[in-house]
């Protein structure tokens, strides 16, 4: 089985229309290459995808839908372009096999619980444009042990990195004026953090459960 007609992809693996990649079907591949002029990738095509290893999003992509490779519990390795501008919610969740993850340069909005559960990612470079990181957008990354949040975030949203049980220190950036609740419970392994002044609102609950937190350094 193929797709065919003017909106199917060179390989019948795809339905694109209007720059927008709608359908995918799913045959077992390991490994895929978004094909190029493809500008937004739709909600769930490839969720569940659960042999699905490795992803090349082409360069001329700019929005990463919801859920669009939510469970794929296989997937090692994506390599998302510089001009991507939005992840959308739960993009990622589930995919329990992400060890790594570059967020590229340009990016400006993480939807909420976009990474949640990506048990395996280690560490996670903001890029420096970034303004808008959904709630729970790291939840549940339990290996998660090094962040660099970029200087442009105004807020932290709750449950942002609830359960990161590897997270040992966070500093954040003095352009953040609220803390949401629950936005570092359950980090177990924080015995660090730096809160500068302008934070004007911690929400409940927001340190809740770090049984190694010894520290609270506030500017």
């Amino acid at each position: 089985v193929a797709y065919t007609g003017k909106h199917a992809s060179e390989d019948g693996l795809c339905l694109i229309k209007h720059g927008t990649l709608i359908d995918y079907l799913h045959r077992g591949t390991t490994a895929y290459a978004i094909p190029e002029g493809v500008k937004v990738i739709s909600s769930r095509v490839f969720s569940g995808c659960s042999w699905l290893v490795e992803v090349i999003i082409a360069e001329s992509v700019a929005e990463i839908g919801t859920e669009a490779f939510k469970g794929c519990k296989e997937l090692k390795s994506v390599v998302i372009p510089q001009w991507v501008r939005k992840i959308g919610e739960s993009a990622f969740s589930g995919c329990e096999n992400l060890e790594s993850i570059e967020l590229p340069e340009w990016l400006e909005e993480i939807g909420n619980y976009a990474f949640s559960s990506c048990k395996n990612i280690k560490i996670i470079l903001t890029p420096q444009w970034i303004k808008t990181i959904g709630s729970g957008v790291f939840w549940g990354c339990s290996s998660l042990s090094q962040i660099t949040i970029t200087s442009l975030l105004q807020s932290i949203e709750a449950h942002t990195f609830d359960c990161c049980s590897a997270l040992r220190q966070i500093i954040v950036p003095p352009t953040v004026t609220r803390i949401g609740s629950n936005a570092f419970s359950n980090c177990s392994s924080l015995a660090d953090i730096f809160i500068p002044s302008s934070v004007q609102e911690i929400s409940e609950d927001a340190f809740a459960s770090c049984a190694s937190l010894l520290e609270i350094k506030v500017d």
